[in-house]
């Protein structure tokens, strides 16, 4: 289950008891959710919200879309390191390219996130997501696929395979 949280005025939103109601229901329904917010007062009320649904698998689409264009890496990377140490959530990498600067970003300019995102939850609970056709706002699909395989290529086969393929299986049961 996917719900679009990052549009919505009230940044508060995730913690209507209603809503929350709701995301702790799809644990009896064997059903995982997928986060996508936007913002440092959404990312702080998602912590919220996760912590209310220890039953229920969650991701944090797009890495959280911190605020990659202006170079801010704070209070982002203490909020997704926070995130990272509740044991059912998973964070899945995309849409980065779409929070740079789309006309002249480089690989450089994304790395940090994504060293902060491994570092944080290391290579058991991250997955990649391509962010089709959204990310050719920005670049190529070759391109971001590229430009991530280069970030990665320190790291060992078992470590990719459990990015690019492994982990989606597991987290989404196919």
């Amino acid at each position: 289950m996917r719900r679009i949280i990052q549009f919505e005025p009230d940044a508060k939103f995730c913690l209507n008891p209603n809503f929350v109601l709701g995301v702790q229901q799809l644990s009896e329904f064997d059903m995982n959710f997928d986060l996508c917010i936007k913002g440092d007062e959404q990312f702080r009320h998602t912590l919220n919200l996760v912590s209310q649904c220890p039953e229920v698998l969650c991701i944090l689409g797009h890495i959280g879309k911190p605020f990659i264009k202006e170079k801010i890496i704070e209070p982002w990377a203490t909020y997704l390191k926070e995130l990272s140490g509740m044991p059912d959530t998973w964070c899945k990498i995309s849409g980065l390219v779409n929070e740079a600067n789309w006309e002249n970003w480089t690989p450089d300019d994304l790395q940090p996130y994504i060293n902060h995102m491994i570092e944080s939850f290391g290579f058991d609970r991250i997955m990649f997501g391509g962010d089709w056709p959204v990310c050719t706002l920005a670049t190529t699909y070759q391109c971001w696929i590229e430009t991530l395989w280069k970030a990665v290529s320190g790291c060992s086969t078992e470590q990719v395979q459990k990015l690019f393929s492994a982990n989606a299986e597991k987290f989404y049961r196919v």
